[in-house]
């Protein structure tokens, strides 16, 4: 992966890496380093695209739509702390017991291939309690906040506009040079140069 670091601002390219390694690698460098007795805490957090939930805001949300395959909802009850996981894991528990009371463990473990889908939608966009649309309002700025839930998910506005995991989530894609079959660390480094000036030139850095 590929890391930029600008005081609390970490800009961040997988390439095959998840955001929970790299902040597992920037957490051990710290340490190395004796920063760690300084921040004594460090968390990589996703930055939400302030236009994105600026419409949200502005046109108030519609519905929200959770989509994962059956394999992906088991959620240990440790970790059922939000009420996505908690949602989720609930759905894992209910259906694997249905599925297990009939079928066998081939059938078992083919049914974990399924796509299940879930949908909180208003009872329409006016005659909708306040109370209601307050929930699900809260509810969606809970699914761009959830570390978690970086797919599976589409948020659709009471104007019908549809919000993926990736608009909600502050990025840029780009073109790199490819060397040797590799990324251009050279291609990589300015491209990333350019967006954290980019930033600045926002107000979007800390």
């Amino acid at each position: 992966c590929y890391i930029m670091v600008k005081r609390s601002n970490v800009l961040f390219l997988g390439h095959g890496v998840t955001s929970q390694r790299a902040e597992s690698y920037l957490r051990e460098l710290f340490t190395t380093c004796h920063f760690m007795k300084k921040i004594r805490k460090f968390e990589m957090e996703p930055v939400a695209n302030i236009d994105i939930v600026k419409l949200m805001q502005d046109q108030g949300v519609k519905s929200i739509k959770l989509s994962s395959c059956l394999y992906d909802l088991e959620v240990p009850d440790i970790d059922r702390n939000t009420i996505f996981s908690k949602l989720k894991g609930y759905i894992k528990d209910q259906l694997m017991a249905a599925i297990q009371k009939d079928d066998s463990y081939a059938e078992l473990k083919a049914a974990e291939d399924l796509i299940v889908n879930l949908e909180l939608k208003l009872d329409g966009n006016t005659r909708a309690a306040p109370d209601a649309k307050d929930f699900i309002d809260n509810l969606a700025n809970t699914a761009v906040d959830d570390e978690n839930l970086l797919s599976g998910f589409i948020i659709e506005t009471r104007n019908g506009v549809p919000i993926s995991p990736t608009e909600v989530r502050l990025h840029q894609k780009t073109n790199f040079t490819i060397d040797n079959k590799s990324l251009s660390f050279i291609s990589v480094q300015n491209a990333m140069k350019d967006y954290m000036t980019n930033l600045s030139e926002l107000n979007l850095l800390e």
